[in-house]
């Protein structure tokens, strides 16, 4: 498990870089936040509960194998779905969008002060 940042969506608020404890994500004036080592990432999802903007997802694998099985590309090069997951967070509520592989979406809401024991 590790994250995955959508630098389209990343304020450079920097939120992220102070709470992740493994210190992971790094900061760049373009893109804002990076991480470049997502075999060390631990799962917490603390940075993704710091995110306002849920440019931040948790991703259960990521690879890509070469077979013409699955949907290959121009390279013959298949890409394998992942499950993924993401917050959005409010003043008062965190709101998790699981996404399983096969596209169905699971939606948990949960006040902000509880978010923890998930």
């Amino acid at each position: 498990m590790s994250i995955r940042i959508d630098n389209t969506k990343c304020i450079k608020c920097r939120a992220c870089l102070a709470i992740c404890p493994g210190d992971l994500i790094e900061f760049d004036e373009i893109l804002g936040a990076t991480m470049d080592k997502q075999q060390r990432c631990w799962g917490c999802t603390a940075c993704m509960k710091m995110c306002t903007k849920g440019a931040i997802e948790l991703v259960a694998t990521d690879y890509k194998v070469s077979s013409p099985i699955i949907e290959p590309d121009d390279n013959q090069t298949c890409h394998h779905r992942m499950s993924t997951m993401t917050t959005q967070a409010s003043d008062d509520k965190v709101t998790w969008t699981i996404t399983k592989t096969d596209g169905e979406k699971i939606i948990i809401e949960t006040l902000k002060s509880e978010s923890n024991q998930y």
